[in-house]
């Protein structure tokens, strides 16, 4: 059927399956199928779940040496973020400053830490025609640095 179809025959693709759930369930953090005992079933033709998936192991010789899951955790703890949240110029007191030349601090502050020529323009809302003003497009640009 392999050479065939390329497909594998169904009991091998459930076998593989059964293994990967019983390896999933030894990895996750509640210790009941860690520590899971074995007990004598009295069933004497059918293995249940637990003995299937141990003879099959021992069958195909896979090691019993578990390396747990990889844990998920917070991006900012993996990367370092470089966060620059002054102005190119100092101001004192934000109050006795017009709005005006705070927002023309703040892009003087964006074009000189990030140049425009390294921006990748992104603009898929028409704001490059001429018929439409006041209409949002996206930047992006590698030194962004999140």
């Amino acid at each position: 059927m392999l050479l065939l179809t390329g497909n594998k025959p169904f009991q091998d693709i459930m076998k593989e399956k059964v293994l990967v759930l019983y390896e999933k369930l030894r990895r996750i953090e509640d210790p009941y199928w860690r520590e899971y005992i074995i007990k004598p079933r009295q069933l004497k033709t059918q293995n249940g779940f637990i003995q299937k998936v141990l003879d099959m192991r021992k069958n195909l010789a896979i090691p019993d040496d578990i390396q747990p899951l990889l844990e998920p955790r917070n991006p900012l703890e993996v990367i370092n973020i470089d966060v620059k949240l002054d102005l190119v110029e100092t101001i004192h007191m934000k109050k006795g400053v017009a709005p005006s030349i705070l927002r023309s601090l703040a892009l003087k502050t964006i074009a000189a830490r990030y140049p425009a020529t390294d921006w990748l323009h992104i603009c898929t809302d028409g704001s490059q025609f001429d018929c439409h003003f006041n209409v949002g497009a996206g930047v992006f640009s590698d030194l962004f640095s999140f």
